[in-house]
């Protein structure tokens, strides 16, 4: 039994061209844009138009309300009043003349 030497399928796997590729006329397109006119080219395949929604979709779409955050900081400055509030600074015995 040998030891060493290469291994039969180790190592990165080489890159495969799909078929259908976008050809962008502008060389100064955005990398949104991009992925937006691969998700709108109907001769790409389905999961790579998939793939190009996702991501596009982190960069255009808001992740939700942010009044629950607002409402937590209420929430928060409300219990940190009365009771529970910062006290009153210590008294000054030595008078600076």
């Amino acid at each position: 039994m040998s030891r060493g030497g290469k291994r039969v399928g180790a190592g990165r796997k080489p890159k495969v061209k799909k078929p259908g590729s976008v050809a962008t006329d502008n060389k100064n397109m955005l990398p949104l844009d991009y992925l937006l006119s691969v998700m709108r080219d109907e001769n790409i395949d389905r999961e790579t138009r998939m793939r190009a929604a996702k991501t596009a979709a982190q960069y255009t779409h808001k992740r939700g309300d942010r009044s629950q955050s607002d409402s937590k900081k209420r929430a928060a400055e409300k219990a940190g009043s009365g009771k529970f509030g910062p006290g009153a600074p210590p008294l000054r015995i030595v008078k600076n003349e």
